[in-house]
């Protein structure tokens, strides 16, 4: 892998005229600043507060400096760019034993009392709701995802004729608490009486200045996580829910920030403001929760500007004449920005290759180009740092910091249980253009109340990327991928010490994991371009086997992606996928047990023994004692949210 790097790199400087004009591999990244070499990228986060506006106003504007991507180049000046941010392969949040479409019978009061048993959102974390656009008390359905301007409310019951009966003017992600129905929207977010549905009543509403990451709703309490572009204060999101330059956190130590996060809670049934906190951070940053704490990450990038500095003076330096170590060691002692910096680096190190003849200059640039990637390669798991923040639910005070190498995917890459939080993380990468890191893998187990490290296991898929991750327990299943998917099993019951214990490989990559009992896991993904389905059997945990696979005659499936379109029936061992050509029904050996005939499939919920699917214009009802469709209902039209499946940003993929 490395020699065709080394060869791509070469023959960029090859092109190198007489004005020695190439790059040396990298044109050196990022968006995020390195600190000082010798200095420990590990050591955990220090937020603090500015002492005034004019002092906050200040740290941003450095913030600033530190952005935008400007390079290193062997044998020419590298061309700036614009920094923008480029996302990874997958998308955002968190995990546990998740309670998935467990069946909801008397829950949220009065709203439910007498209603059959019926589902809820697939959540990451029992107890903890996560907004979306359908929900149900079991005996009506209200729904968002047909427009964006309205919530349709239908009566569910009786199952073959459901009516709908009303619009909530608001769409969003829904919250249903009790007799109150909370739309999340894109410029607001109202609370509704619903205590006669079909005559729903505006009970509140804040403006929102800011998108909207996240939501959860938990112990009676809406948690809304904000963001918006770092900017003049005070900082006002939410309608009510100011706060002042001198309350917004930030990393003591100076880092480019492109995104302000606001943390707020409100009553969902009058919608009163409750505690809050600001914080700067990164659009990359993943919030997961769970029902003692918040945990935000700030995921730290090394600049390859400074890497390339840190290289030439201590492995290059045997490439270099003493007089361009001379220079460059004075250039490192300037009190100077990344840039230029960056700009002396260049200059000395063209001054220097001008002066060579084509033969040597051509031998120095491969030699340089060559022993900087192996250089990155041995620090891999110092290029990016991920620290968490732990916000406490109580009362939003921050309580701890840590930090683990590497970055993680989503909100299913962070988990807590019995104390420990878990940390899957992709390590390595590409640093700056034409450079490319060998990638690995790796969990970290940290005490979830001071964030620090008790335990690891490292170097799972070599050269894959992490692409799913499921804790359940003490077992963790993470799958890679590059080519084939190796799907790992892990014993997390030691926090000092876990371990993988097996591992499989197989063709294509599951996207989204979710635990069946009795230690088997379905995995929802793609191969060759169509959707793929397999169960894994992790009951020998040292040799993990498939128990079942199928590859389906679809390309698409938003339970690939977004973890609220999947919907399973613990109590009939079915589950329900849509893709675009309808909705589909299996049971745990992947048979197919329905196919349900609907425009444009978002979601499902199931009411006693009557399974709902929710579509772009229709509703279908399926009977799941003969699965024979029972009815099927027109709902008013419109043009969709424009979120799709993934309004919030930090859903899954």
């Amino acid at each position: 892998m490395r020699t065709s790097i080394t060869v791509v790199l070469v023959a960029a400087l090859v092109v190198a005229t007489a004005g020695v004009t190439a790059v040396v591999g990298p044109a050196l990244t990022d968006s995020l600043t390195a600190p000082e070499p010798g200095t420990d990228t590990d050591e955990p986060l220090s937020l603090v507060t500015s002492d005034s506006d004019d002092s906050y106003a200040a740290y941003l504007a450095d913030g600033r400096s530190r952005g935008g991507y400007y390079g290193v180049g062997v044998g020419g000046v590298a061309g700036g760019g614009d920094g923008a941010v480029v996302d990874t392969a997958a998308g955002a949040e968190l995990t546990e034993s998740a309670s998935a479409s467990a069946p909801r019978a008397e829950a949220d009061g009065a709203a439910s009392a007498g209603a059959p048993a019926h589902s809820s959102t697939n959540v990451q974390v029992e107890g903890i709701d996560e907004a979306d656009v359908i929900e149900t008390d079991g005996r009506y359905i209200y729904y968002s995802g047909t427009r964006g301007d309205a919530t349709q409310v239908v009566a569910a019951l009786p199952a073959d004729s459901p009516a709908h009966v009303a619009n909530v003017p608001e769409g969003g992600r829904l919250f249903l608490v009790g007799e109150t129905l909370v739309v999340v929207g894109h410029q607001r977010v109202a609370g509704y009486d619903v205590s006669d549905p079909e005559n729903p009543t505006q009970a509140w509403e804040r403006a929102l200045d800011a998108q909207v990451r996240t939501s959860r709703m938990t112990e009676g309490r809406l948690f809304l996580v904000l963001s918006t572009a770092p900017q003049a204060c005070p900082v006002e999101p939410v309608e009510g829910a100011d706060v002042a330059c001198t309350d917004v956190l930030h990393p003591r130590a100076p880092m480019p920030v492109d995104t302000t996060y606001t943390v707020t809670t409100l009553d969902p049934h009058e919608g009163a403001i409750g505690e809050r906190v600001s914080f700067v951070g990164s659009y990359r940053s993943v919030v997961s929760m769970t029902h003692d704490a918040l945990y935000v990450t700030y995921t730290e990038r090394t600049d390859g500007r400074e890497a390339m500095l840190e290289y030439l003076l201590a492995d290059g330096r045997s490439e270099l004449p003493a007089p361009v170590v001379d220079r460059l060691e004075t250039v490192e002692g300037y009190d100077l920005s990344p840039q230029a910096r960056a700009v002396e680096v260049q200059a000395t190190l063209d001054g220097w290759l001008r002066g060579l003849s084509p033969e040597i200059r051509h031998t120095k640039q491969r030699a340089i180009a060559e022993g900087y990637e192996q250089f990155l390669d041995d620090r891999k798991r110092s290029l990016t740092t991920t620290h968490l923040v732990r916000v406490s639910t109580d009362d939003l005070s921050v309580e701890a910091t840590g930090s683990v190498p590497g970055e993680p995917l989503d909100q299913f890459a962070i988990g807590e249980h019995d104390g420990h939080l878990r940390v899957a993380t992709t390590v390595g990468g590409s640093v700056a253009p034409w450079s490319d890191v060998e990638t690995e893998n790796d969990l970290y187990v940290l005490d979830s109340e001071t964030l620090e490290r008790t335990g690891e296991v490292t170097g799972m898929g070599v050269n894959e990327r992490i692409y799913s991750v499921r804790f359940d327990g003490d077992r963790g299943y993470v799958v890679t991928f590059r080519q084939v998917d190796p799907y790992h099993v892990l014993d997390l019951s030691d926090p000092r010490n876990p371990t993988v214990e097996g591992a499989l490989k197989l063709p294509g990559v599951s996207t989204y994991l979710h635990p069946l009992g009795d230690d088997q896991v379905l995995g929802v993904g793609q191969e060759d371009g169509r959707v793929k389905l397999v169960v894994f059997d992790s009951r020998d945990p040292t040799d993990p086997t498939i128990a079942h696979e199928r590859v389906l005659d679809a390309r698409w499936s938003a339970a690939a992606h977004n973890h609220h379109a999947f919907l399973l029936d613990a109590r009939k061992e079915v589950f329900f996928l849509p893709t675009e050509h309808g909705g589909h029904v299996f049971d745990y050996s992947l048979d197919r047990v329905a196919d349900v005939d609907v425009d444009r499939p978002r979601r499902a919920v199931y009411i006693g023994d009557h399974l709902y699917v929710a579509g772009h214009s229709e509703l279908v009802v399926v009977d799941q004692r003969t699965w024979n469709e029972t009815a099927r209902l027109p709902l008013p039209g419109g043009p969709d949210d424009g979120r799709g499946d993934d309004g919030d940003t930090n859903a899954t993929r």
